[in-house]
């Protein structure tokens, strides 16, 4: 393993290391020779037996007592039924679960044996859903909050649902009629993977309310589309085709907890005799792993993919060929304006393309391609046409076409990267010259895959990163083959919505309405108004989430909150934002109702009633139905959970290409939906963008929210290296806040979904804060004390544990606790809502916060 000036932090657990480097070496010294006797967090065999026991059909489910559980006679074997359960936390995974029924309950769960042995696993999460569907923190019944008391209060009147529906429902009469359609709005998460998740946006769509989009983790998602489109695996290979990598960079992703479910084929990789490379500010279990570790400084990430495209052009080993052919290199910018030269401009006769849909979401409420004239590129001599025209286009150089002057999107990207010299780019990443021309010559040595997520995107200058790390593959030619191109996060699949009549469901009586995300919610609340319009919001109605417990700028965002009038949620359980709202509707679990899994995998596959729903809890679909008829909109919504997923496979190339319907899918439960062999990028599978090439350059960038925004059209265009918001060098705050926290997933849970099973609380019962022994030294902190983090947004208190794998100067925490699971404070209250506004996203690594020792009070 090779580093670089961090070099010291290569610990004598990692085998394969080659020292080097210069940074901080005393400092450094001292931190990694703790490591060894550092108290690790985490499993002993008792507690993993314990977090397991399941697998040996455990019964003692949380909320229900022992001789609650049916029981067979003496001597005669328990009745049991098996159904088919499919596991949708947003943890990418989505496995097929064995749900055992013993009498009208649960009583254990297991993997269910797949074509794919790799696939015939579950993790610890999977074995505890007995507790998460008896658990004591069900919503069990309809419930509003007593009038009077304050919001998170804890003090509800239970409601029948024809109450619940009805007050529900004259308050947003009340609300369109007064201050319009916009003053309804909606919010939803990623809590479950399936169809009845996206029948809500039926109802709000024909009530034309505001959409409050999704933003957690979504500018590497948006910039991946926007450059690469969606296709069947959304912008990857089929994961499968990982194994076949002969080199694969993790970067941006700490894969074996970001990437769970696609970490078994990472290794399979290295055990075919792969190379893993991890670019990562922290010694991950991933970077133990690897056989090149490279240290980065935090928010660097565009300089070092920039001072790796600069290199290869320098050494002649960008690959010009697919460059050529596969991306919009060789389309002419124009220097005047920054958009493509276009044939009428040139002076040469065509014809008007028709429009296409360009890359992005699932095509509803995306921009489409407006019919324009063919795009200008010229020939080796500098004559120009269309590039179906040209055999061999020019990729580089400087023209003036028509008496306008222009250059190739290629040169741009150059010019854009020619500030990043290897002396620049090592200064600014903290990686020695040497490590840079190394990167480089390994990304080089294919195939290669990139494996990513959503750790760039965590800072708020994780736009320019995540442009430059998506047009790393295109630069050197390391995609649209076997092994090579985008894995981890952006590579799941989409084959759920195969053959789908998935537009007409959720459009329906479609009434355009706006759209924002939840990091605009206090100024819309402030300023009344959204992109020049009026907008009073008066009512959000929460689904599929909770964020209030996984969004950041939670701090701004109770505030905002306090002049909304109703707030809304449909949970399972009682979550952050269900305790904090003024009407709850239960959901029942994943198990107590039919739907079917939309993704990421390659297979459509159907989830079982196992039980029926608990106590009085509705399917979201049966939800949906009633609000829709309390609405008064009619026999568009009198459906009920079956009518709506009968209607979702109500399509010719359902029954056609692949023989599905509600029927025949229920019979089955497992249908083979895409080839295990998909290779995106090439010229027999383009690119699902509007040019059916890879868009490294964006000639027209408009923010995907508030477009009444004006960006820098210019910076956007291409990859840029900026300070994040608010971890910077600079920053005078670091004298009072000095340490970077940053957050991450926890092995055994999905951000909050998880949060109470007892099995995994076993493992790891309270929220931690993980700091390197310099600096809990600097601040006479000890293992297992307690400590406060604070700054001016809010507080948190949290068990500490010493963790020499972290830069001083950085701590970790977990974002999967709820409110009420920490001593005092909230993580989320520590966070900002300030973002860039290209693609806004929750930015929960851009937080300085200071530390002290904590007491608790006795």
């Amino acid at each position: 393993m090779q580093v670089g000036p961090t070099g010291p932090l290569v610990f004598a657990c990692c085998k394969r290391s080659e020292r080097g480097g210069t940074m901080q070496e005393e400092k450094l010294q001292k931190s990694s020779a703790v490591l060894k006797d550092a108290p690790r967090r985490g499993l002993t065999r008792r507690s993993f037996l314990k977090a397991t026991a399941a697998t040996a059909g455990a019964a003692a489910v949380a909320g229900v007592a022992l001789d609650t559980l049916p029981a067979a006679a003496e001597g005669q074997k328990p009745q049991e039924e098996v159904y088919q359960g499919i596991c949708r936390g947003n943890c990418g995974g989505g496995c097929r679960i064995a749900v055992t029924v013993r009498e009208g309950k649960v009583v254990k769960t297991g993997p269910i044996l797949n074509e794919d042995p790799m696939e015939n696993l579950i993790c610890a999460r999977g074995y505890t859903h007995t507790q998460r569907i008896y658990a004591p923190e069900r919503i069990q019944y309809p419930a509003r909050r007593v009038e009077g008391t304050p919001r998170g209060g804890g003090e509800w009147e239970r409601l029948s649902w024809d109450d619940a529906i009805k007050y529900i429902c004259d308050h947003w009469k009340e609300y369109q009629k007064e201050f319009g359609d916009s003053s309804i709005a909606y919010s939803y998460g990623a809590g479950t993977y399936a169809q009845n998740y996206y029948v809500y946006m039926r109802l709000f769509n024909s009530l034309g309310a505001t959409k409050i989009a999704q933003e957690n983790d979504m500018t590497m998602l948006n910039y991946s589309w926007k450059m690469l489109g969606m296709s069947l695996y959304m912008v990857g290979n089929s994961r499968k085709d990982q194994v076949n990598a002969h080199t694969t960079f993790i970067w941006g992703c700490n894969a074996s907890i970001g990437t769970f479910n696609r970490w078994k084929y990472l290794m399979a990789s290295r055990d075919n005799g792969g190379k893993l490379v991890v670019i990562d500010p922290t010694y991950t279990v991933a970077a133990q792993k690897a056989d090149f570790w490279a240290p980065i400084k935090p928010g660097t990430d565009a300089a070092l993919a920039m001072a790796m495209i600069r290199y290869w052009h320098e050494n002649g080993k960008d690959d010009k060929q697919y460059l050529a052919t596969m991306t919009v290199a060789p389309f002419l910018v124009r220097q005047d304006t920054g958009k493509f030269l276009r044939s009428d401009e040139a002076g040469i006769a065509a014809e008007r393309e028709a429009g296409v849909a360009t890359g992005g979401g699932f095509g509803l409420g995306m921009d489409q391609g407006e019919g324009k004239f063919p795009l200008v590129a010229v020939d080796e001599q500098g004559n120009p046409g269309l590039l179906k025209e040209i055999a061999a286009p020019a990729i580089e150089g400087e023209f003036v076409i028509n008496g306008i002057p222009v250059k190739t999107a290629y040169t741009m990207l150059l010019d854009r990267c020619d500030e990043w010299t290897l002396p620049a780019a090592s200064a600014k990443c903290e990686l020695s010259e040497d490590v840079i021309t190394q990167l480089a010559e390994m990304y080089l040595d294919g195939p290669t895959m990139l494996h990513t997520g959503f750790g760039i995107d965590h800072r708020g200058n994780g736009d320019g990163a995540s442009h430059a790390l998506c047009t790393l593959p295109l630069v050197s030619g390391q995609i649209g083959k076997k092994g090579a191109g985008v894995s981890g996060n952006l590579a799941g699949a989409t084959t759920g919505f195969a053959g789908d009549n998935w537009m007409t469901v959720v459009t329906s009586k479609m009434k355009p309405g706006a759209t924002t995300n939840m990091t605009y919610i206090p100024q819309i609340v402030e300023e009344q108004q959204w992109c020049g319009q009026p907008m009073h919001l008066k009512s959000i109605f929460f689904y599929c989430g909770n964020p209030l417990g996984s969004y950041s700028g939670t701090t701004a965002l109770r505030k905002a909150f306090e002049s909304i009038d109703l707030l809304v949620t449909a949970d399972t359980v009682w979550s952050d934002t269900a305790k904090y709202s003024d009407v709850v509707l239960p959901v029942p679990h994943w198990f107590e109702y039919e739907t079917y899994r939309t993704c990421p995998n390659d297979y459509l596959d159907f989830n079982d009633a196992a039980i029926e729903p608990q106590f009085e809890s509705k399917p979201d679909c049966d939800i949906i139905r009633l609000l829709g008829l309390g609405m008064d909109l009619g026999p568009e919504f009198d459906y009920d959970n079956a009518g709506f997923h009968a209607m979702f496979l109500d399509s010719d190339v359902a029954r056609d290409q692949y023989g599905v319907t509600w029927v025949t899918l229920k019979q089955q439960k497992h249908i083979k939906m895409a080839p295990d062999e998909f290779i995106y990028g090439n010229q027999f599978i383009p690119f699902a963008t509007e040019t059916g090439r890879a868009e490294f350059y964006f000639e027209n960038p408009v923010p995907e929210f508030d477009k009444s925004r004006q960006l820098d059209q210019e910076l956007y265009a291409l990859p840029f290296q900026s300070d994040p918001l608010e971890t910077y060098d600079t920053n005078p705050l670091l004298e009072k806040y000095p340490i970077n926290l940053m957050t991450h997933r926890d092995k055994f849970k999905v951000h909050t979904a998880f949060a109470k099973c007892p099995w995994l609380l076993e493992i790891q019962p309270e929220p931690t804060v993980e700091l390197n022994p310099i600096d809990a030294e600097k601040y006479g902190i000890a293992e297992n004390d307690y400590v406060r983090c604070y700054n001016d947004r809010g507080f948190c208190v949290f068990k500490a544990h010493l963790d020499p794998s972290l830069r001083p100067g950085t701590a970790w925490t977990e974002h999967t606790w709820l409110d009420d699971q920490y001593k005092a404070g909230h993580y989320a209250d520590l966070t900002s809502l300030a973002c860039t506004h290209f693609f806004p996203t929750n930015t929960p690594f851009d937080t300085l916060v200071a530390i002290e020792k904590y007491e608790l009070e006795a």
